[in-house]
């Protein structure tokens, strides 16, 4: 949900959030091999993971968050958990919430809308990464793709989640670029095309087709007999369009 810090003290966050890439396992044949991928994995989940704890070593105390829905949110919880599945593995972001009396008014993390995270457990490039296996493949075996490619691990029926999430918003993308071509006019555009093969002086031929020519007169014994009208290696292709305007 969207927030707006006020106060005196607001979020000073200077440490700039690292973009994490799987360029290295985005191919099956990538250089460092299978191999090297639970060690690489391990260690990156690390480095991300002390890039999170480093975030929440630094973060400063907000006065208070209003959320987008108008309601203050002065009480303040430290250290709240939430786990976050990679693709480099699982990593634990430990952040800062604000919360109201009020049951019915939900809590905010400002660091959760700063790394602009999911409201679900897995990051945003691992469901990509699932939207393309699933694609291709069945939901079982995107899961076992995700978990032999890359160091994060999803089951079946949350590639199943993950996928209908993603495409929420299919119709609606698609609507945006409908376009109403219908037009009031008397007049209507025709255009009409045809294609003709002529038989080419052996100089006005392609490169390629001439050097094909060359090596069929060379090996006359490879060849076969050809239908009526055909002359192979010997043709050129002749475009002719004509446009023209009706008048109702």
């Amino acid at each position: 949900m969207p927030f707006s810090s006020t106060g005196d003290n607001p979020a000073k966050l200077t440490l700039a959030p690292i973009t994490l890439s799987h360029a290295l396992w985005a191919k099956p044949d990538n250089r460092l091999g299978v191999t090297c991928l639970p060690s690489l994995s391990r260690n990156m989940r690390r480095l991300y993971q002390g890039h999170l704890d480093l975030r929440y070593a630094s973060e400063d105390y907000q006065s208070e968050v209003v959320g987008s829905d108008g309601e203050t949110r002065p009480h303040r919880r430290k250290q709240t958990q939430r786990n976050l599945e990679t693709l480099f593995g699982e990593v634990t972001l430990n952040r800062v919430g604000y919360s109201t009396q009020k049951p019915e008014v939900s809590a905010l993390y400002p660091s959760d809308g700063i790394l602009n995270l999911p409201p679900d457990k897995y990051s945003d490039e691992l469901r990509k990464r699932v939207a393309v296996e699933a694609s291709k493949v069945s939901f079982s075996e995107t899961s076992r793709t995700i978990s032999s490619t890359t160091g994060g691990a999803i089951g079946k029926r949350q590639c199943e989640e993950v996928t209908v999430k993603v495409a929420q918003d299919f119709e609606d993308f698609y609507a945006q670029r409908a376009i109403d071509r219908r037009v009031a006019s008397d007049e209507l555009l025709v255009i009409t095309t045809d294609g003709k093969g002529i038989v080419m002086h052996p100089s006005d031929l392609r490169e390629a087709t001439a050097k094909a020519a060359q090596k069929a007169k060379d090996s006359p014994s490879k060849r076969t007999r050809l239908s009526p009208g055909q002359k192979r290696q010997r043709k050129r292709m002749a475009t002719v369009a004509s446009v023209k305007c009706i008048f109702a």
